[in-house]
């Protein structure tokens, strides 16, 4: 926590969900969403600099994550199956769906104090990307009771996910920030998703990887203040 930042809970539909929160209070509102395997601090080095901006910065731990209660795929799945690449990148999903044993992905990753998710993450990215001492604050997150399988529950209810319709065009202003290195993800994935907006911008980082907002934190923070043009 630095100074500014309030941690609280939030009651939404039924849960409660970890925020941090900081900035104006009557400043435009603006939410950022960590995935896997992080929590809210994943944001740290872009909530002040947004806040300073004049916004309102709301950065949950996602439902199951860290302190919050536990219980686009459809998009995915099809480049997986048209892009070889994209799939072999992707195994670790299917790891982390095996219906049997149940505990298996559990035991995978956080066997000895979580080695092989550590593996797994810092082995995706640049060698700054994490200092030192900050994977122990991510295994502290990972550590509590129920967390590592309520974050692998994500990856499992993809399993009984129904085909949809054709995904609904997105109609807001869109910018896409992607890693040129991305371990898991391919750029066909982002260029795929662009094409279901109406007004969509893909900024491709030379040399970073999955972790683009941890490793080049400035020229996203710059990115996104620039696309937003300033609170209002």
């Amino acid at each position: 926590m630095e100074p500014g930042w309030t941690s609280g809970k939030r009651q939404v539909n039924g849960l409660s969900l970890h925020v941090v929160e900081v900035g104006p209070a009557d400043g435009p509102l603006f939410v950022l969403l960590h995935g896997f395997p992080e929590f809210w601090w994943a944001w740290r080095h872009q909530i002040t600099p947004l806040a300073e901006r004049g916004y309102r910065v709301v950065v949950p731990d996602m439902r199951g994550y860290d302190l919050s209660d536990a219980p686009h795929p459809d998009l995915w799945a099809k480049q997986a199956l048209k892009h070889p690449i994209q799939a072999l990148r992707s195994t670790y999903v299917a790891l982390f769906q095996l219906p049997w044993p149940p505990w298996l992905p559990e035991a995978a990753l956080g066997a000895l104090d979580f080695a092989g998710l550590r593996a797994m993450v810092e082995g995706s990215a640049r060698a700054d990307a994490f200092k030192p001492g900050e994977m122990e604050r991510y295994a502290e997150a990972w550590a509590h009771p129920g967390s590592l399988t309520a974050m692998l529950n994500y990856y499992r209810a993809l399993r009984d996910r129904r085909a949809a319709n054709p995904p609904a065009r997105i109609a807001p202003p869109t910018l896409v920030l992607w890693g040129e290195r991305d371990s898991f993800l391919e750029h066909s994935v982002a260029r795929a998703a662009l094409k279901l907006c109406g007004d969509g911008r893909l900024v491709i980082a030379e040399g970073a990887t999955h972790w683009l907002h941890l490793e080049e934190p400035a020229r996203v923070n710059a990115e996104i203040i620039s696309f937003l043009g300033g609170p209002g």
